[in-house]
């Protein structure tokens, strides 16, 4: 009864993920402006690793995304998709590679702020909504793969990897779903740091609020992504190839 709840749950939060994020970024926004951060946290060095951590969790996304089935690993909202199982790269390694990507995002957008005490808060949000998300879609994927589902997730660990067990992709990198999808990953993570920038700025009662480059990487950001949405709206170039067409690349690709 305790997992059919949590699987509900998990439903419920799946359908409204995209939107979560921002809700609790208004909250860290209003607690960073509330109080100066500390020096260390201005140090060009921590910056670095904060903007690290941000394009790591980026990268992931990108090679999850790119190396991924058809109609899997999307950003459906109304139900879970899985036309087919997906086990080869980064689901080698782990089963839910995206999220350990988005927790990285969260963690580096977190750690930005200077305040341990914001990340631990962060971190524990994101636990108790990704595990009930996660386990939402492994009930699903349990069902409709059944055997073959439950051998794979014997073998590979949830979100740490154990050991190196790299198995090539199955299928080739999928360069224009990548671009289709994930724009706005790359906005999310660069304003939520330029944001962040802003409300420390503020509290640290600097004037402009928001400096040259953090303007830059921001306006960089926004370009991209209206460029794409524009691409991705008015023509087919982002689209997917058909299936015999696919197949088609993945068979020139193994030769």
């Amino acid at each position: 009864m305790l997992h059919s709840t949590l699987v509900r749950q998990g439903n419920w939060l799946f359908r409204w993920r995209g939107h979560l994020p921002f809700a609790f970024l208004g909250l860290v926004l209003v607690g960073v402006a509330m109080e100066p951060p500390p020096a260390w946290a201005l140090h060009p060095l921590w910056r670095a690793l904060c903007i690290g951590l941000a394009t790591l969790s980026l990268g992931l996304r990108t090679l999850t995304v790119g190396y991924a089935a058809q109609r899997t690993s999307g950003r459906n909202t109304r139900g879970q998709i899985a036309d087919s199982l997906n086990t080869t790269g980064p689901y080698s390694l782990v089963r839910h590679p995206l999220y350990v990507a988005n927790g990285c995002g969260w963690l580096a957008v977190a750690l930005w702020t200077g305040r341990p005490w914001l990340a631990a808060t962060v971190m524990a949000v994101f636990v108790f909504v990704y595990e009930r998300i996660m386990l939402a879609e492994e009930a699903y994927l349990a069902e409709k793969f059944g055997p073959r589902y439950a051998a794979w997730a014997a073998r590979t660990p949830a979100v740490v990897p154990r050991r190196w067990r790299w198995v090539p992709p199955r299928h080739p990198f999928a360069w224009r779903r990548v671009l289709r999808s994930e724009y706005t990953t790359l906005l999310d993570l660069v304003g939520a740091l330029v944001l962040v920038d802003v409300a420390q700025r503020y509290a640290l009662g600097r004037r402009p609020w928001l400096d040259r480059p953090a303007a830059l990487a921001f306006l960089g950001a926004l370009g991209v992504y209206l460029l794409l949405w524009t691409v991705k709206h008015a023509t087919r170039w982002l689209d997917d190839p058909a299936p015999s067409e696919a197949r088609h690349r993945g068979a020139r690709a193994r030769v």
